[in-house]
């Protein structure tokens, strides 16, 4: 499945495939999925569609990424968002397992959503949960500045 139909086909996503997610994958027997959280939904900036309309985002964590994949126009003509930006993020869970990251993850923790190309970071978060849900992006203002620091390291036996 390409890219642009991956998208436009999860911004059409179910409410009955959301329910089912978090069940996808397990037999009877095998120890329960970790979890990851499926966010999906439109990408605007100041209410017009995000421009460029390709680009990464990212979704962050206690500042951490913990999943990522590009925005892209729907123009397939999806039910949902046909014309509109669209994005789909796994957001992966806590754990030291292969398909998890430390410090990701956990039932309740907040998500922002920050596109590099745009310096955009979203003002609003949404809480880390089992499954998939739709949220719209909006970014209305909020921008993450890139800077430089500079390391000090002290020479005086103290660390």
């Amino acid at each position: 499945m390409t890219g642009t139909r991956f998208i436009a086909a999860a911004a059409g996503f179910s409410l009955t495939t959301a329910a089912l997610w978090p069940f996808h994958g397990n037999a009877a027997g095998d120890p329960p999925l970790p979890t990851e959280f499926l966010v999906y939904g439109t990408v605007e900036h100041l209410g017009a569609n995000l421009q460029p309309s390709d680009q990464p985002v990212i979704a962050l964590i206690n500042g951490r990424g913990c999943g990522s994949s590009n925005t892209l126009l729907n123009d397939i003509g999806a039910a949902d968002d046909p014309g509109k930006t669209v994005f789909v993020v796994a957001v992966v869970s806590s754990g030291t397992r292969s398909n998890e990251a430390e410090g990701c993850g956990t039932l309740g923790a907040p998500i922002r959503f920050y596109l590099p190309e745009s310096g955009l970071l979203s003002a609003t978060s949404l809480p880390f949960a089992d499954g998939a849900q739709r949220f719209n992006l909006d970014f209305a203002g909020g921008t993450l500045t890139r800077g430089s620091h500079a390391i000090l390291i002290a020479n005086d036996g103290f660390n």
